[in-house]
């Protein structure tokens, strides 16, 4: 699942973990990429976001702050069923004055198999400069993974954007393959636009791979995002 939870807030204005954490449950999730979580802020009323919801969800869990705000953290979030087996947060360089960037790169060590499940939330300005730069990094990176792996976030784009374009052409959009309909995330009580993504990429020699079976939007207010979950398959290579 790749989720905005715009810090807990919901469409309504009431900031609300538990509705959070029970649509991570019903969703049967195993690793959510969450963004705009606020840790020990006043408007999270002093909560430790992620630490809430593995308590909630019985979930490992990792923070990359990228700011700090209101007493205390912002950032983007990893749970996992799975263990986490090392993670970094690496910060954009901030190419235009505003909000720092972040890209949380986890890897995950998933039913006997090692798997890559990186986090971002990009720019969202009009002008696409910053957001093209960061995935210029992205793509970067990527070249130095030599297993499956998962990228997921609120990229701030739309499909046909250069931004996007340019990601996949290493990357695989998982809607594209088992999509069905639009795929609208945003905003949740009008979704018009398709900003959130789970792209992923199979290495040529790995002895496994990643097979995306189902994609799914979740028609939910608890946040101004609509939460996007893919379903995939292990498959081992012969």
């Amino acid at each position: 699942m790749t989720y905005n939870i715009h810090h807990g807030a919901g469409i309504d204005g009431v900031f609300d973990l538990d509705r959070i954490a029970d649509l991570i449950r019903e969703s049967g999730a195993d690793l959510v990429a969450l963004q705009e979580v606020d840790v020990k802020t006043e408007r999270a009323q002093g909560l430790h976001t992620m630490e809430y919801l593995s308590e909630k969800l019985d979930m490992e869990w990792v923070f990359g702050q990228n700011l700090s705000f209101q007493g205390g953290g912002y950032g983007n979030g990893i749970l996992s069923r799975y263990p986490i087996e090392s993670w970094a947060n690496e910060h954009f360089p901030p190419y235009l004055e505003g909000e720092q960037r972040g890209l949380l790169q986890t890897v995950i060590r998933c039913q006997g198999l090692t798997i890559a499940f990186w986090n971002t939330h990009l720019d969202h300005r009009p002008a696409d400069k910053e957001r093209q730069e960061s995935i210029a990094i992205i793509l970067e990176k990527a070249d130095s993974i030599f297993f499956p792996f998962i990228l997921a976030g609120d990229f701030n784009d739309t499909p046909d954007s250069p931004a996007i374009q340019a990601l996949s052409t290493k990357f695989l959009d998982t809607w594209l393959i088992v999509g069905n309909g639009k795929g609208y995330t945003f905003p949740a009580d009008s979704a018009y636009r398709r900003i959130d993504y789970l792209f992923f990429k199979n290495p040529p020699h790995s002895h496994f791979q990643l097979k995306p079976i189902k994609s799914t939007v979740y028609k939910t207010l608890a946040s101004d995002h609509l939460p996007y979950i893919t379903v995939f398959k292990l498959i081992e290579m012969k």
